[in-house]
């Protein structure tokens, strides 16, 4: 199997079709009216994406609908650059050409589920998809407690002594 194969099998069997309804769903919510089923046609020229800004953030982009490619193109960026502006993490976007060319639309659905988590943290009034994001919880000790956390010994380190399988031979 050549590379390229190997690598276009590996996006394939990354796609989800349950996480692509989920994701299609809340699409629908958000903007108030109904998508195509095929999620990544309805995304590919990009009007869907700026009304979900729209939604979201009303009159922040305009957008149209056209046939011509840099348009569309065009239009799936400004997604790009509002989602990196209310914090979604780079390794959590997809490139144009994932959703123009479905190069890789597993990244295009896990964008859309990070962009919701993103949505709602900034206190957007979205409905939540997919699992909560993890929020900063730190701890504080005092001295005393760190200084009997150097004295502990934790025995589930070790492993298991006793029975056959021991590893002293015995």
């Amino acid at each position: 199997m050549s590379l390229d194969r190997d690598i276009q099998k590996r996006l394939a069997d990354r796609w989800d079709p349950d996480q692509a309804a989920q994701a299609k769903n809340w699409i629908e919510n958000v903007i108030g009216s109904s998508i195509d089923s095929d999620i990544l046609a309805a995304l590919k020229d990009g009007v869907v994406l700026c009304q979900l800004i729209n939604a979201i953030k009303p009159s922040t982009t305009k957008y149209k609908s056209s046939k011509m490619p840099f348009v569309q193109m065009e239009q799936i960026s400004t997604f790009l650059k509002f989602a990196k502006e209310i914090g979604v993490p780079e390794y959590d976007l997809f490139q144009t050409v994932d959703l123009y060319e479905r190069k890789n639309p597993a990244q295009v659905i896990q964008c859309i589920f990070s962009f919701a988590r993103y949505a709602v943290k900034c206190g957007l009034d979205v409905p939540i998809l997919g699992p909560k994001l993890a929020e900063v919880s730190p701890r504080h000790f005092n001295k005393e407690v760190l200084q009997q956390g150097k004295c502990f010994v934790n025995t589930y380190q070790y492993g298991k002594f006793s029975g056959p399988s021991n590893g002293l031979g015995v």
